[in-house]
């Protein structure tokens, strides 16, 4: 793991590259949307610009709050539908992160997750760091792997070093951010 460019954290970072503002975000996902066949709402343009806007994954209730005080007559339930209807057709997808929630965030947002099952520290690394087990899979088996739904337990550096040391922390208790 010294090798990989991961950030421990417990929230992802702004998806957002530097020169892309949440606003041309937005533009580009009605884009897509419309050009997906899907229908242009009012309650679809707030929870993509929430979308847009969020600077790390976000959870249906997360967002259905984000959404309310922009548009408070929006029901939570039509989030989870918006978000629901957003993963049929392309642009968003969901994680589990652990027993909480699913976190929701865009497709063009490629990443994978690493999650301590000790310190709960959640590492993002990059789609081709899963590209030679996704080859293997295909090649042995023809199994086409998709592994945006899940992450991978294990341990993080220092408390594999602990582990190995006999001095494991005893408690779960997620980290701050470093």
């Amino acid at each position: 793991m010294s090798e990989r460019r991961a950030t421990r954290q417990r929230r992802a970072p702004p998806r957002t590259p530097p020169s892309v503002s949440s606003d041309a975000l937005l533009a580009d996902l009605v884009v897509e949307l419309r050009a997906r066949g899907g229908r242009l709402t009012k309650p679809r343009v707030a929870i993509l610009e929430a979308l847009a806007s969020a600077q790390h994954h976000v959870t249906g209730e997360e967002l259905a709050g984000i959404v309310k005080q922009v548009q408070p007559s929006v029901h939570a339930a039509t989030v989870y539908r918006t978000l629901d209807t957003l993963e049929d057709i392309g642009i968003v997808y969901h994680v589990h992160l652990g027993h909480g929630p699913a976190q929701w965030h865009l497709t063009a947002e490629g990443h994978q997750h690493l999650v301590c099952e000790q310190c709960a520290s959640v590492f993002e690394v990059t789609d081709e760091d899963f590209a030679p087990l996704q080859t293997r899979l295909a090649d042995r088996f023809g199994f086409r792997m998709d592994p945006r739904h899940f992450a991978v337990y294990g341990l993080c550096a220092p408390c594999a070093t602990l582990a190995d040391q006999g001095r494991a922390p005893s408690v779960r208790t997620p980290r701050a951010r470093r």
